[in-house]
């Protein structure tokens, strides 16, 4: 790795317009496992042989590494309710239910690899689990008007955080899901997957209002920064 790499600068970013309040009309969430549901109800039998675990968004609309075989979840016999949505480091592993709704929604916005389920030696019951990876990558977040933590790497850049952050509408379009080209490990949420989500009554979301001052106030506390008092 080149020194320029090695020695990321981070600092604070502000648009000019990132305190104006948001009049779009469109509401964008960081979505993320919940992670107080407790441990993975699974462990992943043959990770080394298969090679899976490397999600995407890779350039040219990829989800997943080449890999042979099919991931083995083992779901541990005890644990009776298993959310719809798991993360296994950045890898998302939800249920068919959860797949079919974001399949729905957006179709084009992630890839999904079968696993095979068992429990107790048997094949799980009822429901089967996805690998799922985002492909849709857009340069969409409005740098006037957001609050951004950026990394420098060499003459490029990065998103470790979003503090407040807009979209530009005419970037996004139709997407109700994708990753901003600067920061490929967030997946980004419109108003409408999420609402679709809570009407299914999938398990395991957890939403983060990126227009949120009381967001924003959280990651700053994080970076020495005063906290917002309000938009003006």
């Amino acid at each position: 790795m080149s020194e320029k790499f090695e020695k990321a600068i981070e600092y604070l970013h502000i648009g000019p317009m990132a305190y104006k309040p948001e009049t779009s009309g469109r509401k964008f969430f960081e979505v993320r496992a919940d992670r107080t549901i407790g441990r993975l109800p699974f462990d992943v039998v043959n990770e080394e042989e298969v090679g899976f675990y490397k999600p995407g968004p890779y350039p040219g609309g990829i989800g997943f590494p080449i890999y042979q075989g099919v991931p083995i979840l083992r779901f541990n016999p005890r644990r009776k309710r298993i959310p719809d949505l798991n993360q296994y480091g950045r890898l998302w592993i939800v249920s068919d239910r959860a797949k079919n709704v974001l399949a729905r929604v957006d179709p084009e916005a992630f890839e999904f690899r079968p696993t095979e389920s068992v429990r107790g030696g048997k094949p799980l019951e009822r429901d089967s689990y996805w690998l799922c990876a985002p492909i849709r990558i857009l340069d969409a977040v409005d740098e006037d008007r957001s609050e951004i933590w950026i990394g420098r790497l060499g003459d490029n850049y990065t998103y470790p955080s979003l503090h407040l952050a807009r979209m530009r509408l005419e970037v996004v379009g139709d997407a109700h899901a994708f990753c901003p080209m600067r920061s490929l490990s967030l997946i980004i949420f419109d108003e409408i997957m999420v609402d679709k989500i809570k009407s299914a009554e999938l398990t395991g979301f957890i939403y983060l209002d990126l227009q949120s001052i009381e967001r924003a106030n959280r990651l700053r506390a994080l970076h020495s920064l005063p906290p917002l008092s309000a938009l003006n």
